[in-house]
């Protein structure tokens, strides 16, 4: 069978990359395009989309790749960097090999990760696509001025200029504008579509009642720059037992940070660390018996979707978060939260005392027609219009 599009993630074994890759590969199809996922590393495994095939090339895996996560950065530079060229050269191979199967070649998650080389694999007769992530990626090297990085970074932004046949999705509208305005790209190069889709909006209700509990959730991967140490500081000073506030997930990388953060949560009764890995499942029903989801990332260098802040908005929870984007424009564009002055305890408190007195009922209509720009048919319609516009896309 021949295709109109094919996929691939060339991250290696990143999972929130494979589930956005199935996400992608369903809204294409839906749209009337005949895709398939390019088994490259696990996708077999990792990206089963009903109703998606997966076609596999002749060229072998390198061995060190067939596991997920073989390799992690806790293993030395040197090494890091022996495997880093050796997946490159893979992916540089995998690529030339796709010339000429399908007009439309998706490459999966733009990042400093991705191999600065493999551009020159493109063929000038083939669209390929990526998923801007966020433009500090492509930015980067104007502010670091050495290493490897700078390179990558700079390589990027060249390559995304030099290539007019690549084409970029993004997930909302400030990252759009940030690639036009700061990276200077084309806006027909650039294709909006949301990192999430849901088939039914959910119903929005709260666990607590107003003005007797609140029950708080952080959830993800704990890293410094989440500083959740904020929020337990407001709980302290809030000294509310009315007020529960749950941390979990694991941290990966910053064991020092992990046991800041289990010194300062476990002096307070009313703090729950959860710290490990949370499944799918378990990630759900903790966004569901929560309230309000916080959030308290220090601002970055460009402005990235949250995840996290989409989840917890499409199971029907409000939120609280500091007042710079993303955060800010959806709390002030759709009213599904509130926000607090950036890493500042005393406003975070008087938000969190707000939160519960008032509970979620003034945020359940908002919230709801928020979880409309999400629904698949929506999106899939959104997409359509887009891509005709900009008449990017070849068919077979």
């Amino acid at each position: 069978m021949k295709y109109d599009f094919l996929l691939i993630e060339h991250l290696y074994s990143v999972e929130n990359h494979y589930k956005d890759l199935g996400i992608l590969a369903r809204l294409l199809q839906k749209v009337g395009y005949r895709v398939a996922i390019v088994d490259v590393f696990k996708e077999e495994v990792l990206c089963k989309v009903d109703g998606i095939p997966h076609i596999s090339l002749d060229i072998d895996c390198p061995r060190v790749f067939r596991t997920p996560m073989t390799y992690t950065r806790k293993k030395s530079g040197l090494v890091n960097l022996y495997y880093r060229i050796k997946k490159d050269i893979y992916l540089y191979r995998i690529i030339k090999k796709l010339r000429g199967i399908a007009p439309n070649i998706y490459l999966g998650s733009m990042t400093l990760a991705t191999p600065a080389f493999f551009f020159r694999a493109f063929d000038k007769h083939t669209n390929y696509f990526m998923w801007a992530l966020r433009s500090a990626y492509v930015l980067n090297w104007k502010n670091d001025k050495i290493g490897l990085y700078h390179f990558i970074s700079r390589a990027l932004y060249r390559n995304i200029h030099k290539y007019k046949n690549l084409n970029l999705f993004v997930s909302n509208e400030l990252i759009k504008k940030e690639f036009e305005e700061l990276v200077g790209l084309e806006e027909r190069r650039l294709i909006l579509r949301p990192e999430r889709v849901i088939k039914e909006k959910s119903v929005i209700k709260g666990k607590g009642a107003a003005g007797k509990s609140l029950n708080l959730l952080y959830i993800g991967t704990l890293r410094a720059e989440k500083k959740v140490e904020l929020c337990i500081e407001a709980m302290k000073r809030l000294n509310d037992s009315r007020i529960t506030y749950t941390i979990a997930g694991r941290c990966k990388q910053d064991t020092k940070y992990n046991k800041k953060i289990e010194e300062l949560s476990s002096s307070l009764s009313n703090i729950n660390r959860i710290d490990r890995y949370i499944p799918d499942t378990e990630y759900e029903d903790m966004i569901s018996n929560c309230d309000f989801l916080v959030l308290c990332d220090e601002k970055q260098a460009s402005c990235a979707s949250n995840g996290t802040m989409t989840e917890a908005l499409l199971h029907g929870k409000p939120i609280i978060a500091p007042d710079f984007n993303p955060f800010k424009y959806e709390v002030e564009k759709y009213g599904v939260g509130m926000l607090y002055r950036y890493n500042d305890v005393d406003s975070l408190c008087v938000t969190i005392q707000k939160a519960l007195n008032e509970g979620v009922e003034p945020y359940i209509t908002n919230i709801s027609s928020y979880q409309e720009i999400y629904l698949e048919d929506y999106v899939v319609n959104k997409l359509k219009e887009q891509l005709e516009k900009n008449d990017i896309i070849q068919k077979l």
